[in-house]
């Protein structure tokens, strides 16, 4: 019973504690969570737009390239000059150099250059910035570019590709933007180290996932956790492309591995940016509130068993106060100290109720067992009175039968009947009977409501003489339609045959007679 009641206390008070605890929680989740997807769009629009700005830098260093040889045809005619090895004069020689030192200075002050080339149709050389000079197309390595730029009727564009620098070394991923020529058949080539570019694009970025795609749906570029895309996620990302023609698109994708806050934006030279925040954003945030609750909830739980079991110690006190202090009320002993574990005002008026009804439960019971024994002495008096009563009735009914005496045998006997005496009555008056007979029998009988009582008593004396106050009772009582016996000097019987008292007295003479010796 304590251990249930202590079970019933620990989850009362822990939910009285616990859901009002858990209701401000779930509000203020509520709130947290409206803020977190409030705060993520944020983020995709302001890490979407910064890097566009970066990537825009970026484009913008490349076409460059191109503004120096369009503004200043004379530099376009001397490197023509230079690439055909036949007309070139002093002044190309110097204009083409300034060339080549402005491309050194663009690599050396932009570390996502790779290299600059610049290349005029039908001609088998290639200017490039790795070698600072005119290199043979047949002695040129990377010439992976060259298919690309043959079969595109573009002017500008950018591809992703992999760039074999040095034959003996490995290929290097880059981003080559191309740009046509106008004076003549050409192009100029800008390439981009593609992980010096993802560094520079998402630097103080919170983005999840970055990529740039060309109007085709292509991906040019990948940054962060771009291998959880799978390819139904990048063709989910292209086929919202001719959206984003009209105005950037922005909402949540269901990706594979979870919905992804996306914003993809145009961006320079016919590309796209897709900047992807993930919904485990939330969870990041939530986890330090989470812990916080749990740790709460741990306090609560031993708050909760700490007042669960202070509230069942003092309540079973309390019951086993009471129980005890019933249990001396019912013994007559009535208690006034107050226990220990009264220590409020509530346990105060709770015991001084109790204690209140005992004290008049205790007084009503004093004075109804006064009551009682004196009613009760009222009875015996009344009982020892009627019983007095009835002696002297019957010794009244009966007589002076002392001239009823016979002797049998040398035995005196003392046959006799009287009217509505009950056995007690007439045992009373054998005793009488008998003492004022001396030695003998006696042998009395009363008929009382329908029945019969018989009773014979002997003395020492008759005894001795043979008489038995029990064969006796037993030889007269079928006589009365009844049945008896007891002992040698006193025995008693009964019976339901009024009619026979007469008879049974004379057959009381006859065994006596039989008795005696």
């Amino acid at each position: 019973m304590r251990k249930r009641n202590f079970i019933n206390c620990f989850f009362y008070y822990f939910a009285i504690i616990t859901l009002p605890l858990l209701m401000v929680f779930l509000f203020f989740l509520f709130f947290v969570i409206q803020e977190k997807k409030q705060e993520i769009q944020s983020n995709a629009k302001r890490s979407a737009q910064a890097a566009k700005d970066n990537y825009s830098l970026v484009m913008d260093t490349a076409a460059t390239q191109y503004d120096i040889l369009a503004r200043n045809p004379r530099l376009s005619i001397s490197l023509r000059n230079f690439l055909s090895h036949e007309k070139a004069n002093y002044l190309d020689v110097v204009l083409t150099n300034s060339i080549l030192s402005n491309f050194t200075s663009l690599t050396n002050n932009a570390p996502y250059i790779a290299s600059v080339y610049y290349y005029l149709d039908d001609y088998d050389s290639i200017l490039t910035s790795d070698t600072g000079g005119i290199v043979k197309l047949s002695r040129f390595s990377d010439l992976s570019w060259k298919d690309s730029y043959d079969s595109s009727d573009k002017d500008q564009w950018l591809e992703r590709r992999q760039m074999h620098q040095y034959s003996y070394a490995e290929p290097i991923p880059v981003l080559t933007y191309f740009k046509k020529l106008n004076m003549f058949r050409g192009v100029v080539m800008v390439n981009i180290y593609e992980e010096q570019l993802k560094q520079l694009i998402t630097t103080s970025s919170q983005l999840d996932s970055f990529f740039i795609l060309d109007q085709n749906g292509n991906f040019l570029l990948e940054a962060g956790k771009t291998k959880q895309f799978t390819h139904e996620d990048r063709g989910l990302l292209a086929n919202k492309l001719s959206s984003v023609s009209l105005s950037p698109f922005e909402g949540w994708l269901p990706f594979s591995n979870g919905p992804c806050y996306t914003r993809m934006i145009p961006a320079d030279c016919d590309t796209y940016i897709a900047a992807c925040i993930s919904y485990s954003n939330y969870y990041r945030d939530f986890y330090p509130l989470l812990l916080q609750l749990l740790m709460v909830l741990a306090a609560m739980v031993f708050v909760s068993l700490w007042i669960a079991f202070t509230i069942t110690r003092k309540n079973f006190q309390q019951i086993d106060y009471f129980v005890n202090l019933f249990s001396d009320a019912e013994r007559g002993v009535f208690r006034q100290e107050k226990p220990d574990f009264l220590r409020d005002e509530y346990d105060l008026v709770l015991n001084n109720i109790v204690q209140l009804f005992l004290n008049q439960t205790f007084l009503k019971n004093q004075l109804a067992l006064k009551d009682q024994k004196q009613k009760l002495a009222e009875m015996k008096a009344l009982q020892s009175e009627n019983e007095s009563l009835k002696s002297k009735a019957a010794k009244e009914a009966l007589g002076d039968v002392m001239d009823q005496v016979k002797e049998v045998k040398g035995v005196k006997l003392l046959a006799a009947s009287v009217d509505n005496v009950d056995m007690n009555g007439l045992r009373d008056l054998g005793d009488q009977l008998k003492e004022k007979l001396g030695d003998g029998v006696v042998v009395l009988a009363s008929a009382k409501d329908g029945k019969v009582n018989l009773i014979a008593m002997a003395t020492d004396a008759a005894m001795k003489q043979g008489a038995h106050a029990g064969n006796l009772i037993k030889g007269i009582a079928a006589l009365v339609g009844g049945g008896g016996g007891g002992r040698p000097n006193m025995a008693q019987a009964g019976g339901k045959n009024p009619a026979g008292v007469d008879e049974a007295l004379k057959k009381a003479v006859e065994t006596v007679e039989e008795q005696t010796k």
